[in-house]
């Protein structure tokens, strides 16, 4: 007879042949047990023989499931939307393919969950470019030790892009998940900042390990990848993304301020980075899309992401851009037609 398995960790993957294993071995070496983890892999379309390695781990462990798309989606809303609809046990969790978790994360996690009857519990993350190891600094690093809140309402700050939305460092009730229809956005970047934000909205009892590190994420090379990343395809899945998270936190009494100014901050970024001076046609649909949010912005509203001087001169920019948004247009054609010279 099969045991159920205590936690569901869903995996996308597309063309990681050479980076799976180490996220699949750190699940595989948890101290929960890895009899107790049912593993979900489910591969976007890959061309590079990731398929190949998950048909082999599935043939070897019964508690490792494949699951193979015949389109790649582009993003890895899809695939984990078909993860969450065949995971087995109550609680869910998810692991990015070329990150990985410290052994006792799965276990510390669950039994978070469990013992105090909460709906998510969280950890901590730190950074690791080839074997260095970095704590990000936190508003968190002021906070105790274990926070414990009723709902988001006791203390909003929490939702911040930086520090606590991401998706992967947490344990979810699949019954939540399902009560509430919690599902990823799917053709849009930012689905993984949607989920947790959603999940947060409505989760009765919330808990942070504010010293406890379980999960690190690894530093690609930002320099060989800035030109295929800042694409116009990919800002305007963002723009998706983006606008479906605002769409989200309006359905909801409290304004969240802050987090509104961090995506608004994600999204210029992006903007400004792809090279839209020749489709003046999508810099004006994007813009025309996103202008409300500079115009309603807050000159006053605190990011707690930046310093407080470079806070001052975003907020100061925020507000030109919603009275003047073709000053935005200017400063990323300028910052392109520079780039591209210099190149």
């Amino acid at each position: 007879m099969k045991i159920k398995p205590k936690i569901s960790i869903i995996i996308p993957t597309y063309n990681v042949v050479n980076c799976l294993m180490v996220a699949v071995n750190s699940i595989i070496n948890q101290s929960l047990g890895f009899n107790n983890i049912e593993l979900i892999l489910v591969d976007d379309n890959s061309s590079d023989g990731t398929k190949d390695l998950l048909k082999v781990l599935s043939n070897n462990y019964n508690n490792i499931i494949s699951i193979f798309l015949n389109e790649n989606s582009g993003s890895a809303g899809l695939p984990r939307n078909n993860g969450l609809k065949i995971a087995s046990a109550d609680y869910i969790m998810f692991l990015d393919s070329d990150d990985f978790y410290y052994p006792e994360m799965c276990e510390k996690l669950y039994n978070t969950i469990i013992n105090n009857n909460v709906d998510i519990v969280s950890s901590r993350f730190n950074y690791n470019s080839n074997g260095i190891i970095n704590n990000p600094d936190s508003f968190l690093d002021s906070c105790s030790d274990f926070i414990k809140i009723n709902s988001i309402n006791d203390f909003p700050k929490i939702i911040s892009v930086g520090f606590t939305t991401q998706l992967w460092n947490k344990i979810y009730k699949k019954q939540v998940i399902l009560e509430n229809n919690i599902f990823f956005p799917e053709n849009a970047q930012n689905e993984d900042i949607y989920f947790p934000v959603k999940y947060y909205l409505v989760a009765k009892g919330i808990i942070i390990l504010n010293s406890y590190y379980g999960y690190a994420y690894n530093v690609r090379n930002f320099g060989e990848s800035i030109s295929v990343t800042f694409k116009k395809e990919n800002l305007i899945n963002m723009t998706n993304g983006f606008l479906s998270i605002f769409n989200l936190l309006e359905e909801y009494d409290n304004p969240f301020l802050n987090f509104k100014g961090e995506l608004l901050l994600g999204w210029t970024k992006w903007f400004l980075c792809t090279d839209l001076h020749e489709d003046k046609k999508t810099q004006i649909f994007l813009l025309n899309k996103t202008k409300s949010y500079y115009k309603n912005y807050s000159i006053f509203t605190r990011l707690t992401t930046v310093s407080l001087f470079f806070n001052v001169f975003i907020n100061i920019c925020y507000k030109l851009f919603g009275v003047f948004p073709n000053f935005i247009v200017f400063l990323s054609n300028f910052r392109n037609i520079v780039i591209n010279k210099l190149n």
